[in-house]
């Protein structure tokens, strides 16, 4: 773009002059973002029927200007009437809001984004729904993004330059896994990083641009492939996702800061990410390439735990582990065969045996298809097990005649009776494993074959154990086992030391030892001791003493830890605050919090000013004139203001203590002044804020310092008007210069109903179009050629509100500021149902309609000269625009007329006509009273506004909006016919 020194706008096409500036043919605002998202695939053309700068958005955002439109939905600044903020809001696409699963994923996801309130990371303010519309509001930051700097940078950063970025976001990442349960973004990305002006880093979307990413995946079968260049395997498989697939993106941001480029970008970028090894950044030092190897590892236990560790890698401040020892050995494994994580064979895992020969019934359909490998293995395993049997049943003596029994009990077991333990088995064992279809689902068991028959341990000896508890009721085990509960005997106890363990709720655990006798019942009596519980005694304010039971244990904060059980009185006390007493109940074993809000009691306030006998007000409430004594202030700190005529007001934050007496005193400054209006030539009439003051010469009476507007009208002179700033000195007199209105006797015909003013314009032809030297002209007000027209009247005003209640009934202005003010916030339509009123009230005395392009063009240059401007050279003659307008629409005829004593052709609001737009329609007027009446979604409008920069207000500029298009930038002005 940059090469051809020319800019085109992303919505129109059409040529524009830099970014950061509003497009003058669409409106649309054009900014870097935009650009970048273009270049991307991730934003489309955004349609006229969306939200128009103006529209209050919920009855509460005012729409600024589209940020973009992609996949995931409509972004537009917007500012926030509630709150007196401008923030960033995003409409939902409307086919993915209603997908119920991805509405309510989304809700979980702002839920938690909620409370992600940290200085590196935008804010989210609000999930909102209105009308059909769902829409997140979050903090616009006015910035580029990471993307924007590294190509300011030439492509890529320098290590110093990257560090500072990476620490913020590392800080960013690792306050949000840091939240339970973890927030995770899963979307990181350098155009998800902005930057401020201050050049800090601000993560954006948390867990919304997944959501979203998600939804528009699976409604549209579209995917960013900007996303995709910075997924970890774990993401791209679908399962194992987590804070570290945060660090993996976040190493892939840094390569790409470092490199100039992702880690993978062309390709199939799905098989390097999940294969390939990232090559080194050349010039790099070796520990930056080692510390990136590790962020970007396949295995994601290698990445370092946390975002932090790892942009200390990259600085050097933590040492980076050599991930070749740890990748070697198990790839080594996996070449032969075997399970990295188990490190058993591949083959040889446990569960697949157990199923297949405990469980065979319980196996999945998809199970029964083994390939045929695993049957010949398992056909192995059960030949093995037979010649294993035959081998005990030949070679071992069964001393008791039951060696067949016990083999059959071993792989029959009654259910009632445990299962052996590892450690009751024979020592003398092999152990067979073989893999389950579903390791992360079983947990992991083997299946022991004896390999000799177990030796016939001695008779036991055996003695008793009688135990009881105070209090009693405890759970009690032995040796791990639990046996019930005290009071009770345990029978059969073998000879020895055995471990007694006592558990009741509210009391320590109690552990010990009994040494059981032969024949013999050991008595053991066991008192528990009571658990203690904790509490934290906290006050508001703090720096309180604190009582219980009558006695002082700390101020506030203090902690008592495991000292106190039962129900317990206490009391705090602070100087200037009521006593605050309370019984709480303490449980054992618990940590109790209580925090008391002591209630302060009044303090008093004197006040004084200089001079004397000025209004006080306090946190807002009139109290009186001063001198003011001794009022009861019930907060510490309030605002207290000082106001006396001509004087400037005083407010300021007075801090009362409670139960103190306090005085303050103010001193107040003047703030009134005068000014003197002079006009050339004298004698006009003067107002002051819309209320006539005089003739002048005259001058006004003292007046509180601020902005005040004056405003001169004399007859057959234009109206004078300006704001002017009064000073409490004395202040320079308004000189007011008034512009002679052109006679025009005979031209002008007044409406007997509406009272509108027409001008007749002759007939005559002119070069229609921009001149080739008109360095703001656009393609569409070309190729200039000849266009004559009959004489007709037209309005000398734009259509006022007076003059449409008179017609309509209604006012659809936004700004109804008098009668005399334009009508505004009026469709095309809407003109052409008034115009048809008027038709019908005339009754065919006169036909009125809207005036066509070429006429308007016509009658605006003051019969075609070469003004580029409605009657001037010089937009703030004849115009309201953007520098001069304060922001609003003015009353009509305020500015100076043009030739033919028109007013307000240029600026205010745009004036709607009869054509409708096409690009190319002057190649098809007619050299004589052209209209241009084809197929075409748009209506022209022309002149500009007072919204808009001067470009706009030019005579041959051409504007348009839908037929049905409404805002406060939109009115119109009458033809009729002769």
């Amino acid at each position: 773009m940059e090469k051809n020194n020319s800019l085109s706008c992303w919505n129109c096409k059409k040529t524009i002059e830099k970014m950061g500036m509003n497009c003058p043919h669409c409106n649309v605002f054009i900014d870097k973002e935009m650009i970048d998202r273009i270049a991307s695939g991730g934003i489309t053309k955004l349609p006229s029927c969306g939200l128009h700068p103006g529209t209050i958005f919920d009855e509460r955002y005012e729409i600024i200007k589209p940020l973009g439109r992609g996949g995931m939905g409509v972004v537009y600044k917007a500012h926030d009437k509630y709150m007196d903020r401008d923030v960033a809001l995003k409409l939902i696409p409307k086919e993915l809001s209603m997908d119920p699963k991805a509405i309510a994923d989304l809700k979980r996801e702002a839920a938690m984004a909620l409370d992600l309130t940290h200085e590196y990371i935008v804010r989210l303010y609000n999930l909102d729904t209105w009308d059909s519309f769902t829409f997140v509001t979050m903090e616009y930051v006015q910035c580029g993004t990471l993307s924007h700097l590294m190509v300011e940078k030439g492509g890529s950063l320098s290590l110093n330059e990257a560090l500072p970025l990476l620490v913020q976001i590392g800080q960013a990442l690792d306050y949000a896994h840091s939240k339970n349960p973890p927030v995770v973004h899963l979307d990181l990305k350098p155009l998800n990083i902005l930057l401020t002006f201050d050049g800090y880093a601000k993560i954006t979307d948390f867990g919304l641009a997944r959501v979203l990413r998600d939804l528009a995946t699976r409604v549209s079968a579209w995917e960013a492939a900007g996303s995709l260049a910075y997924m970890a395997p774990e993401q791209i498989r679908g399962k194992g996702i987590g804070t570290w697939t945060d660090i993996y993106a976040l190493a892939a941001v840094a390569y790409e800061l470092l490199s100039g480029q992702p880690p993978f970008y062309t390709g199939d970028l799905r098989w390097q990410i999940m294969h390939e090894t990232v090559d080194p950044i050349p010039n790099m030092p070796d520990h930056v390439n080692k510390a990136l190897l590790v962020g970007l590892a396949k295995d994601s236990s290698l990445r370092p735990k946390t975002a932090g560790d790892f942009v200390k890698m990259v600085s050097g401040e933590l040492p980076v582990p050599d991930i070749h020892k740890i990748i070697g050995p198990r790839n080594e494994k996996a070449r032969k065969g075997d399970d990295v994580e188990t490190e058993e064979s591949s083959v040889w895992k446990e569960e697949w045996f157990e199923t297949f020969v405990t469980d065979e019934e319980k196996i999945p359909r998809k199970s029964v298809k083994k390939p045929v490998f695993v049957y010949s293995v398992i056909a192995f395993l059960c030949l093995l097990v037979l010649a294993e049997l035959g081998w005990i049943l030949s070679s071992q003596k069964d001393k008791n005649g039951n060696t067949v029994d016990r083999l059959i009990s071993f792989f029959m077991p009654d259910k009632k009776e445990p299962v052996p333990s590892a450690g009751d088995l024979p020592s003398l064992e092999k152990k067979i494993i073989i893999p389950s279809e579903d390791e992360s689902k079983k947990k992991s068991t083997s299946f022991r074959i004896p390999l000799q028959e177990e030796k016939e341990s001695a008779p036991q000896t055996i003695g008793q154990l009688s135990l009881a508890t105070s209090p009693s009721e405890a759970n009690i085990w032995i040796d791990d086992h639990q046996k019930g509960i005290s009071p009770l005997i345990v029978r059969d106890l073998p000879e020895g030391a055995h471990t007694v363990k006592a558990v009741k709720k509210g009391f320590q655990p109690w552990l010990g030892e009994v040494l059981i006798q032969p024949s013999q019942v050991f008595e053991l009596q066991i008192d528990l001791k009571p658990l203690l519980g904790s509490i934290s005694i906290d006050s508001k304010p703090g720096g309180a003493s604190v009582f219980v039971e009558g006695i002082q244990v700390g101020t506030t904060p203090v902690t008592l830890k495991k000292t106190i059980s039962g129900r317990q009185s206490i009391e705090i006390q602070k100087k200037g605050y009521e006593k605050w007493q309370s019984a709480v109940d303490i449980l054992p074993d618990t940590d109790n919090d209580l925090t008391a809000t002591l209630v302060p009691l009044p303090g008093k306030l004197s006040i004084t000013s200089i001079p004397a006998m000025a209004d006080v007000y306090i946190s807002g409430e009139r109290i009186g004139k001063t001198p003011v004594k001794m009022v009861e202030v019930k907060e510490e700190n309030v605002w207290v203001e000082i106001k006396l005529p001509c004087y400037d007001s005083i407010k300021k934050n007075v801090s009362v203590l409670p139960g103190m007496e306090e005085e303050t005193k103010f001193v107040l400054k003047p703030s009134c002044g005068d000014i003197v209006v002079k006009s050339q030539p004298e004698g006009a009439d003067w107002f002051l804020n819309g209320e006539l003051m005089g003739k002048t010469p005259g001058k006004t009476k003292a007046l509180e310092k601020g902005t005040y507007t004056i405003k001169l009208k004399k007859e057959k002179y234009a109206d004078w008007e300006t704001d002017v700033v009064i000073h409490p000195q004395k202040n320079d007199p308004i000189v007011a210069t008034l512009d002679p209105i052109a006679e025009l006797a005979g031209n002008v015909n007044i409406d007997p109903i509406t009272k509108m003013e027409f001008v007749w314009i002759e007939k005559g032809c002119f070069q229609m179009g921009s001149s080739f030297d008109d360095k703001d002209k656009s393609s569409d007000e070309n190729p200039v050629h000849a266009v004559c027209l009959d004489g007709f009247w037209i309005g000398k005003h734009e259509v006022t509100q007076a003059q449409w209640i008179k017609i309509s009934g209604d006012n659809p202005s936004s700004f109804q500021k008098g009668g005399d003010y334009p009508v505004e916030n009026v469709s095309w339509n809407d003109a052409k149902k008034f115009i048809s009123r008027l038709n019908e009230i005339s009754q065919g005395k006169a036909i009125y309609r809207l005036p066509t392009e070429a006429e308007w063009e016509y009658a605006c240059r003051s019969g075609g000269k070469p003004e580029n401007y409605s009657g001037s050279s010089t937009p703030d003659l004849v115009s309201w625009y953007k520098d001069n307008s304060k922001g609003t629409t003015q009353s009509v005829g305020k500015k100076k007329p043009n030739g033919f004593g028109l007013f307000d052709m240029s600026g205010n609001v745009f004036e709607w006509v009869e054509d409708v737009y096409l690009a190319d329609a002057y190649l098809r007027h007619k050299p004589s009273n052209p209209l241009y009446n084809g197929e075409g979604s748009y209506r022209v409008c022309r002149g500009g506004s007072w919204l808009l920069g001067s470009k706009e207000s030019r005579s041959t500029n051409r504007s348009y909006y839908y037929a049905t298009s409404r805002n406060y930038n939109l009115g119109f002005r009458v033809v009729k016919n002769p």
